[in-house]
């Protein structure tokens, strides 16, 4: 398994959560460590978005093209 992606020439970033434009993918990654996956995602681009549901276990950001991702604690 795997994940492809593509760039979209003329792609509209969402503004989650008032989204403008419908949400087309959200991904929730589960990892191990939320504090060194939130590390490895700022530095990659990512931007920490506050949502309307705060929670300990998750964290929601938005990627550099403006989709909407969260990392989730698993263990």
């Amino acid at each position: 398994g795997g994940l492809a992606f593509q760039r979209a020439p003329g792609h509209v970033p969402p503004s989650w959560p008032a989204e403008t434009v419908p949400l087309r993918a959200h991904l929730d990654l589960q990892v191990t460590d939320l504090e060194a996956a939130e590390r490895w995602a700022l530095q990659h681009g990512a931007v920490r978005v506050i949502g309307p549901n705060p929670s300990p276990t998750f964290r929601t950001y938005r990627d550099p093209g403006g989709h909407v991702f969260c990392l989730v604690v698993t263990g």
